[in-house]
Formats: C-alpha cells, structure tokens, sequence
C-alpha cells in the first residue's frame, strides 16, 4: 500500500542518517582519546593501520550491490532458486576475497616498518600487530557483505543501519573504556575485531529472518550465479574503486606524513631532556 510504503521509505531514510551520525560522532570522539590518551605519534599510527587495512575491502568487487540488486528482482519475481543461487554464488566469491585478504594482511605487516618511518622496536612491533588484527577485521567484513546485500535488496535498509549503527556503538563505548584502563592499540584493535564478528552474527541471523526462503549450502554455489553478480558487480566496482582509491591514497600520504612528523619531533624532545 502507498501508506505502507511511504512509512518504510521515512524509516530506511532515518534509520541511514542515524547510522552515518553515529559514524562521524565516533570518528571525532574515539581520535581525541587516543590522542589524549596515549599521544599523537600513536594515533598517527592507529590511522595509518586503518587507512592499510582498509585497502582489503578493494576485494569486494562490487558484490554487496550486485547481491542487493538480483536479491531485489528475484525477490519480486518470487524465484526462489535464482535468489539462493545468486546469493550463494556471490557468498563464496567473497570467501575467496576474504582469504586473498588474509595473504594480503601479511603482505601488509612486512611493509608497514618501511612506510611508517616509526621510531622504536616495540611501537613497530604494537604497529604491526595492529595492522594484522585490524586487517583481519577488514577481511572479515567481506563475506558479511553478501547478507547485507540480501538485507537491502529485501528493502530493510532501517536494519542493516541499525546493525551498523549498534555495532559501532559498542565498537566506541568499548574502545573509551579501553583507552580509560590504560591499554594500548592492540586491545583497541581486538575490540574492532570483536564487533566485527558481532556484526557478522548479526547480518547472517537478520538476512534468513527477512528472507525466509534463504539457504545457504555450497550446493547452491553455481557458475551462472558467479557470472551473473560478477557482471554487474564489476560496474559498481570501477566507480568505488576510483573514489576509494583516491581518498585512501590521499589519506595515507597525510597520515604517514604527519606519523613521522611526531616520531622526529619526540626523538628531538628526548634528545634535549
């Protein structure tokens, strides 16, 4: 019904805004405590192994849209068996993202003492350490990608935001009261990690319960269903991939920038103590 229809709209809309407010209230708040906390050549590196990790989610290839738009037609089309095919074809493209990012994770931890330019072993060790974990965690939300597709292709956009939004409350809640009990960057990165399975358990359980027919099982896997969301994901991927790309490259240059800035700075400052 219009009505009906008119109520969902108004909900997905607020329920998005509402996650992405959460989003930019954590990315002011969570930097001025580690700042505060532990000092600003260490947020420097909490930045800079975020911005490496976040390079994994290139992997994604356009899937989550492509799984939104065919979870959508078959969805009214009520073709149950093209759905189930295309969302398991597209579940396992992302699983061999996710272990292509775990090969990449190591690939990461070895470069990171030669971009961060870090003074000190043991910062360069918590640093590489960080980077894994958190790279982890990227890598892990790749797969999860396919049941927000399913998610959103089901027109629940309030709650794929609400899952996004909730968990990265808990994600800064947990990370403060880190922070505030004197624990370093790799605590803070076990917290992301954690809630990133959370987030997973979470998509996995919300997709079956707002798509009842869903099945997931390596049966189901298919060709034609891996061609079919490679397709069209292949469009979405060339125009994220130019965006990210940009904003990551840019991003990184400062961070690094700003990372050895401090380490000069704080070895000048002992140097003259």
């Amino acid at each position: 019904m219009p009505g009906d229809q008119g109520k969902r709209i108004a909900r997905n809309v607020f329920a998005n805004w509402a996650a992405h407010l959460v989003v930019v209230a954590a990315g002011f708040v969570l930097p001025r405590f580690i700042g505060d906390c532990r000092g600003r050549q260490v947020l420097g590196v909490w930045d800079f192994a975020w911005s490496l990790a976040l390079y994994l989610e290139f992997l994604v290839l356009g899937i989550s849209a492509a799984v939104e738009r065919h979870v959508s037609r078959y969805r009214s089309m009520e073709d149950w068996p093209a759905l189930r095919r295309t969302v398991n074809s597209a579940f396992a493209i992302l699983l061999v993202s996710f272990m292509l990012g775990l090969a990449g994770v190591g690939g990461m931890a070895w470069l990171t003492p030669r971009l961060l330019g870090v003074s000190g072993k043991d910062l360069l060790g918590e640093a590489q350490m960080v980077v894994v974990i958190l790279g982890v965690a990227t890598a892990l939300r790749l797969p999860m990608l396919a049941f927000n597709g399913v998610i959103n292709g089901c027109e629940r956009f309030d709650l794929s935001s609400l899952i996004n939004g909730t968990s990265r409350i808990v994600q800064l809640a947990a990370m403060v009261a880190v922070l505030l009990g004197g624990y370093g960057l790799v605590a803070l990165a076990l917290v992301a990690l954690l809630t990133q399975c959370m987030a997973f358990a979470a998509a996995t359980v919300t997709a079956r319960r707002v798509c009842p027919p869903l099945r997931i099982s390596p049966r189901l896997v298919s060709w034609h269903g891996a061609k079919e969301v490679l397709a069209f994901g292949g469009k979405a991927f060339i125009y994220q991939v130019s965006r990210m790309l940009a904003y990551q490259t840019n991003g990184w240059k400062n961070r690094t920038a700003s990372t050895k800035r401090w380490s000069r700075l704080s070895a000048q400052s002992r140097l003259t103590t």
